[in-house]
Formats: structure tokens, C-alpha cells, sequence
């Protein structure tokens, strides 16, 4: 059977740490989309890799595809691309690429 979008999108949550991701990252506005979760944070990370909004995918090896971006008006910047990243490490690498901590 497979999931819906809601589904892996909520399993992806689940994933960085649910509740406490949001409350601890500010991130909003999520949108889930074609096995994806999709959400803008207040912006941050290391000095020119400056990052609000990251797109985690599930793609067919059932392994995630991170991408942080940098969006500011119409404009959408491309900060960096993680590839293959299992479930286990999603926390760590936002945490790198952000510099906000996921949970107490």
C-alpha cells in the first residue's frame, strides 16, 4: 500500500522531531507535495550559505533528498543539496546547515 503525500509528509516531521522541530526552529508555512515536506524558518546558517526554506523528499531508494534554499521575494537562491540521507540523520544535518537546534 502506498502513502499518501500527507502521510510521508507527516512521517517526515515525525522525523526531525515533530512538535518540538517547530516550536524549536520557527519553521511554518509546511507544505507537503509528491512524497516531500516543505517549510520556511527564519533565516540562518553559516555566513553566504544565509538559508529560509528546506525541501525533504522521499525518493525511490526510500532515502531523503534535502535541499536548502535561500528565498527572498521572487527571487530563489540555491544554498546546498544532501542526497541519500537516511531518516536518522535528518536532525543533524538541518541542525549543521541552520545552526538552530531541533529539541531541548
Amino acid at each position: 500500500m502506498e502513502k499518501t503525500n500527507k502521510e510521508t509528509a507527516t512521517i517526515i516531521l515525525n522525523q526531525l522531531g515533530g512538535r518540538r522541530f517547530l516550536a524549536m526552529t520557527g519553521a511554518k508555512n509546511l507544505v507537503c507535495d509528491n512524497n516531500a515536506l516543505m517549510f520556511k524558518f527564519p533565516r540562518c546558517g553559516p555566513e553566504g550559505e544565509k538559508s529560509n526554506f528546506c525541501e525533504i523528499r522521499l525518493n525511490s531508494l526510500d532515502l531523503y533528498d534535502i535541499k536548502f534554499k535561500r528565498i527572498h521575494g521572487i527571487k530563489i537562491i540555491d544554498v546546498s543539496e544532501h542526497n541519500g540521507i537516511y531518516a536518522d540523520m535528518l536532525q543533524n544535518i538541518f541542525r549543521k546547515q541552520t545552526g538552530l537546534e531541533t529539541s531541548l
